[in-house]
């Protein structure tokens, strides 16, 4: 699903600003950063996918400011937060009498904590993302579709989003077992996304392979070997991607039965053609979902 650029134009102009004010740098540093970045997107081609111009928008602000990961602060905060409610949502899962459903009402919802784009933000984040989290969710036949893949597979692919949500994701890769379970992380600092660091934080590390990605490639913590991102997907049995950025990939794979995505979309543009409101949850299996042509 690929969106617009000129649609989303303000937004990624507002997430050039916001990735300039949380870091520390010099007023001159600033500004050379933000008009970097609106030239960038003054020349930007049409068809450039949101995603790859939002990376780059981050990595010039970045060099610009000297601040490589001027998120780190914010990352902090959110996984504080997603641990202090985390035994909660924990025994809400285990005492659910279907946990794997509720597991993934929590994991969905942790994607809403993404919408914090500075310190200020934090607090309606992690609002919203409680909220969806305690609400009972209807998933229909994805749900048994998910649990017959699940059941089935001998390896699962985690594909991580934020590092808040990816505490919260445990309940349900747990629930993904006893599959061969492989989480894969960003190998460069985005925003709150999260790295191989914050995917050990979560304890994840002693109970699954962990893999990093560029966007093009995928190198495996173990043996260090890069590999085409496209060709090493296909070789798990199920897929189990987080956020936008994500299902926008996955959908340029093909529509494959295999492959699920959950996601808290915040726009009008990424939400309508998924059938929910901006801020409302959502889950489908990519093979079962038709996607207006104008997002494609």
């Amino acid at each position: 699903m690929i969106v617009a650029p000129l649609e989303c134009l303000p937004c990624l102009c507002r997430m050039a600003v916001d990735q300039v004010e949380i870091s520390k740098c010099p007023v001159a540093a600033r500004r050379a950063a933000v008009e970097s970045s609106l030239y960038m997107l003054a020349m930007v081609e049409p068809e450039t996918p949101t995603g790859v111009l939002a990376t780059e928008i981050y990595r010039s602000v970045a060099e610009r400011t000297g601040d490589a990961d001027p998120c780190r602060c914010l990352k902090a905060r959110l996984k504080e937060a997603a641990w202090n409610v985390m035994s909660l949502l924990r025994a809400r899962v285990d005492g659910s009498l279907d946990p794997l459903a509720a597991a993934l009402q929590v994991s969905i919802a942790g994607n809403a904590l993404g919408q914090a784009r500075s310190l200020r933000g934090i607090a309606k984040s992690v609002r919203h993302a409680w909220k969806l989290a305690t609400t009972d969710g209807t998933f229909g036949e994805e749900l048994e579709e998910l649990r017959r893949a699940a059941a089935a597979a001998k390896s699962v692919l985690f594909i991580a989003d934020n590092a808040g949500e990816i505490i919260w994701d445990t309940l349900l890769i747990e629930r993904l077992a006893p599959a061969a379970i492989t989480v894969l992380v960003r190998r460069e600092a985005f925003w709150q996304d999260a790295l191989i660091a914050d995917a050990i934080d979560a304890g994840l590390g002693s109970r699954c392979a962990l893999a990093e990605h560029t966007r093009y490639t995928v190198v495996h913590t173990a043996c260090m070997a890069d590999r085409s991102l496209a060709d090493w997907i296909g070789g798990f049995d199920l897929v189990v991607a987080k956020g936008p950025e994500n299902l926008t990939y996955l959908e340029g794979l093909g529509r494959d039965e295999r492959h699920f995505s959950l996601l808290v979309p915040q726009c009008d543009r990424l939400a309508n053609p998924l059938g929910v409101s901006p801020g409302e949850p959502a889950f489908f299996q990519l093979s079962r979902i038709v996607l207006e042509p104008a997002v494609r």
